[in-house]
């Protein structure tokens, strides 16, 4: 069974990416290696407080924690469109 945790827009999403992130007991510098970037660049995502960051790079930093990004587009008509 999942646990969903809801995106707290009163709250900055990278601190939220970084909580994730220890709850998985998963070390900055883990993420850094499997992403194939420098820790601090780990660092600058879970510092944003905005919630403009490329989805290439959030798939490749909820994969780095053992996770699956999904994204679901919904439409009139009941039409959606997973990502």
């Amino acid at each position: 069974m999942s646990t969903v945790i809801p995106i707290d827009l009163d709250s900055p999403i990278g601190e939220q990416f970084r909580q994730i992130r220890l709850r998985q007991q998963v070390e900055l510098s883990q993420v850094a290696e499997t992403m194939g970037v420098e820790a601090w660049q780990v660092a600058n995502i879970e510092s944003t407080s905005d919630l403009e960051i490329q989805l290439t790079t959030l798939r490749s930093y909820v994969s780095a924690i053992g996770g699956r990004l999904t994204c679901k587009g919904n439409f009139p008509g009941e039409v959606s469109l997973d990502i």
